[in-house]
């Protein structure tokens, strides 16, 4: 019986083995974090954020006695944060290939939400030009509202993604100066 059980034993091992081989061989390598994309992420979010600090600002313009000439300059000023954004998406998007996973699932998400922001912007830069003496109207004012909400929705998201790097290198520095392994994700 004594056999019997030690080779039970070496074949439950060999097995086991076996498992966790196959399964290394199936688990992706993983992707480092590119550190020039985050570098741009954190750009992108300060291009973002001063967007929408403008969109907040063009917004509450059209609950006061504002002219359309400083609504202009606004929108103005909200496309000149869209373009440097835009230019940093086309870096992230020129890098994407190389980023971790998480990295390049930002830069899918963000670039087709700045897409629509400068679409908005357009529109509502479109309406103004050919509409500048209603600018405390309430088509306007949806205009003016929808580049605030999509300015909010892209700063609020970079922001998270900034937010959730900074985590993840401060998760990984731990790990190491504690001597863990790195958690891995279940499926």
């Amino acid at each position: 019986m004594k056999v019997r059980t030690v080779l039970f034993r070496i074949g439950t091992l060999v097995a086991a083995a076996l498992i966790l081989i196959v399964n290394a061989q199936k688990m992706p390598a993983q992707v480092a974090d590119s550190e020039e994309i985050s570098k741009l992420l954190i750009e992108a979010k300060s291009h973002a954020v001063l967007a929408e600090n403008d969109a907040e600002s063009l917004e509450s313009f059209t609950y006061s006695r504002r002219s359309w000439q400083q609504h202009g300059y606004k929108l103005a000023a909200i496309r000149g944060h869209v373009n440097d954004l835009g230019k940093v998406s086309k870096q992230l998007v020129d890098l994407r290939s190389q980023g971790s996973p998480w990295q390049q699932a930002a830069i899918d998400q963000i670039d087709p939400l700045l897409r629509e922001m400068a679409k908005q912007l357009t529109i509502t830069m479109d309406h103004l030009r050919e509409n500048q003496s209603l600018v405390h109207m309430p088509a306007y004012r949806d205009y003016a509202h929808g580049c605030y909400e999509l300015a909010v929705k892209t700063a609020g998201m970079i922001r998270d993604f900034v937010e959730y790097d900074k985590a993840k290198s401060k998760t990984e520095v731990l790990e190491a100066k504690l001597n863990l392994q790195p958690t891995e994700k279940v499926d």
